[in-house]
């Protein structure tokens, strides 16, 4: 198994066999949450924070291309799935916000933000090498790993427009850059 995550509802999820199970606190009460068909395998899930909800990625066996990857969001017990971003890469990773969208990167070190509901994806930074979004419980800030090292952003808030958003920057040792 990998991808082991904790819910809000105090089951264990956990990526094996190309597909998302969980288990309840003592290990039993195994469940099937995503079971892709055989072409396909689950890359990265996370979930909502009151854990109702998942967001996974699910992308296609075929190592002879750019693999073309699915956000979907599912209900926690995997039924209600439905497709919200799509895009060529490989997720690095996934975090959900307390507003209920989903930031992701697309292993080319852009990271976007799209709603749950299925809304146009946002690009937040794009062309790093930023990677493995963990959005903060109050959605104000989000950490990144990016070139060794660990990073903070200022996430703009959701009545800002694209234009108008500026991503502030502080690595953990408290040096700034600005995006």
């Amino acid at each position: 198994p990998s991808q082991v995550r904790w819910a809000a509802t105090g089951r264990l999820g956990f990526i094996d066999a190309a597909g998302i199970y969980t288990v309840d606190a003592q290990g039993g009460d195994r469940r099937v949450v995503e079971r892709p068909h055989r072409a396909h395998y689950v890359d990265r899930f996370a979930w909502s924070r009151d854990g109702s909800r998942i967001a996974y990625a699910e992308a296609a066996y075929d190592f002879s291309r750019q693999p073309t990857e699915t956000i979907y969001v599912a209900r926690a017990n995997g039924r209600g799935r439905r497709p919200v971003a799509e895009f060529e890469g490989h997720a690095e990773g996934l975090s959900w916000s307390p507003r209920g969208t989903i930031v992701y990167d697309t292993g080319d070190g852009s990271l976007r933000t799209v709603a749950a509901e299925g809304d146009s994806a946002r690009v937040l930074l794009d062309g790093g090498s930023d990677r493995y979004p963990a959005v903060t419980p109050d959605g104000q800030q989000m950490a990144i790993s990016a070139d060794g090292s660990v990073n903070l952003l200022a996430l703009p808030g959701p009545a800002e427009s694209d234009a108008a958003a500026r991503i502030d920057m502080a690595r953990v040792d408290g040096q700034v850059r600005v995006s």
